[in-house]
């Protein structure tokens, strides 16, 4: 099988979405989250870039942090580097909702786009 990245939580369970509780004005929320390449392939050159789904305009509140990586605002891509068959990591997700925002106007989940080069 080539390389296969995939998310769980903290407590090992896959996860198919991620999905941030309510999060109201003036709150934030965090979300621990861990990526395993589960193939049997190194994965190359990889990337992740994280997303408010369906809220373009709120991305300014989502931030990403991968440990020994960095930070980046939603939108701006984190690179991994290389993940050998069976290496993991750890993503903390950070939702920060200004004081003035709407009520209604919250993501209600995040997307983690990851790209990377398959080696056979």
């Amino acid at each position: 099988m080539p390389a296969q990245l995939e998310w769980f939580d903290e407590a090992g369970n896959f996860l198919a979405e991620l999905t941030f509780p309510m999060t109201s004005p003036g709150q934030s929320r965090t979300q621990v989250l861990l990526y395993r390449n589960t193939g049997d392939a190194p994965a190359t050159n990889v990337e992740l870039e994280v997303g408010a789904v369906g809220a373009a305009d709120m991305e300014a509140w989502l931030t990403a942090e991968v440990e020994g990586v960095g930070a980046a605002r939603a939108g701006m891509p984190l690179r991994l580097g290389d993940l050998p068959s069976g290496a993991a990591g750890r993503l903390t997700l950070t939702l920060a909702v200004p004081q003035d925002a709407p009520l209604s106007s919250r993501p209600v989940m995040a997307s983690c786009a990851v790209t990377y080069d398959q080696d056979a």
